[in-house]
């Protein structure tokens, strides 16, 4: 039986390398068309490379209270904090209730609020502020990605970006049990969000 395990190992990585050699799109016969897909394989790095460089140099920040960071440990770690005016009145400047921090929209700063602040309303301001980051400029890089990521997988012969995916890709199957599994997800997690 060492014959036939050699015969299915050997059949599996053909199909790997023939996997590989469609998706590079060797295949191809014409010259311009093996070019066009580079060109737009190019175009794809550099947008997504401009996308997280805007992400990474994005610098503005939420102001939140200590009252409204309770449960999350450590506040000196957020870089900036102030007193309100409240507190330079009163002269009581140990109240929590008046401190507010400058927290950035960097992971360091925000899983630490995602994972330990009790307040489901701060959990959520710092949710939606880290999604809308750089939204002005990043949404159109994210449609043309998108575009020419479908583009290039028409080029190679497939439906969509989604079936160039998961070519070779057994226990995901097809597109469609891809979107069934993650819609049941969707719908078992409904129940879950704040």
């Amino acid at each position: 039986d060492n014959s036939s395990s050699s015969s299915s190992s050997s059949s599996h990585l053909y199909k790997l390398f023939a996997t590989a050699f469609r998706r590079n799109g060797c295949q191809l016969n014409v010259d311009e068309t093996r070019q066009t897909l580079l060109t737009k394989r190019n175009e794809i790095e550099e947008t997504c490379s401009a996308f997280c460089s805007a992400i990474n140099e994005y610098t503005e920040t939420v102001v939140v209270t200590a009252a409204a960071l309770e449960g999350v440990e450590n506040l000196e770690q957020f870089p900036t904090r102030t007193r309100s005016a409240s507190s330079s009145i009163t002269g009581n400047d140990d109240d929590d209730e008046t401190m507010t921090f400058d927290i950035p929209l960097k992971a360091p700063y925000t899983v630490p609020i995602f994972q330990f602040a009790k307040s489901s309303a701060t959990r959520q301001l710092v949710a939606v502020a880290s999604a809308r980051k750089c939204q002005d400029i990043n949404t159109e890089r994210f449609v043309s990605t998108l575009q020419l990521r479908h583009e290039c997988a028409t080029l190679l012969g497939y439906e969509s970006h989604a079936a160039f995916m998961l070519d070779g890709n057994n226990m995901a199957g097809t597109v469609e049990r891809v979107e069934t599994f993650l819609w049941d997800l969707v719908d078992q997690l409904k129940s879950h969000r704040d």
